[in-house]
C-alpha cells in the first residue's frame, strides 16, 4: 500500500513539474514576441531629445551668463545675505508666512532655512 501512495504522489509531482515547464515556455514565448526594434527606436528618440535639451540649456546658460563660475559665487553671496535676512526676521519674532511675504520667498523655503538653522545648534542662526 505504501508503494502505491508513493507512485500517486510521484505522478502528482510530475504533473505539477510539467505545468511549471509549460508556464515557463509561455513566458519565454511572450518575451520573444516583444517588438525589440520599436523599443530600440524609442530609446534612440529619447536619447536624441535628451541631447537636444542639454544643448539648449548650455546655449541658454552661456547667453545669459547663468552658468559661469563668477555668477555662481555671486549667487552664493546673494543666498547667504537672503538667509541672514530670514534668520534676522525670525529672531524679531516674525512667523514663516510673514517672512516669506516680506522677502518674496515661498513659505516652504523659509521653513526649510529655519529648520536647517535649528539643526545646526543655534536657533535662527546660519
Amino acid at each position: 500500500m505504501n508503494i502505491q501512495w508513493l507512485l500517486v504522489l510521484q505522478s502528482i509531482f510530475d504533473v505539477f513539474l510539467l505545468l511549471l515547464v509549460l508556464a515557463l515556455y509561455r513566458q519565454v514565448k511572450k518575451l520573444r514576441e516583444l517588438p525589440i526594434e520599436e523599443t530600440i527606436e524609442r530609446l534612440k528618440t529619447a536619447n536624441h531629445l535628451w541631447e537636444k535639451l542639454s544643448q539648449h540649456l548650455l546655449e541658454k546658460g552661456s547667453q545669459d551668463g547663468s552658468l559661469s563660475p563668477a555668477n555662481n559665487s555671486e549667487i552664493s553671496k546673494k543666498g547667504s545675505a537672503l538667509k541672514n535676512k530670514v534668520f534676522e526676521l525670525a529672531r524679531k519674532g516674525l512667523e514663516p508666512p510673514e517672512i516669506a511675504q516680506r522677502l518674496g520667498l515661498q513659505e516652504g523655503e523659509v521653513v526649510l532655512l529655519l529648520s536647517v538653522g535649528e539643526k545646526r545648534g543655534n536657533r535662527w542662526t546660519a
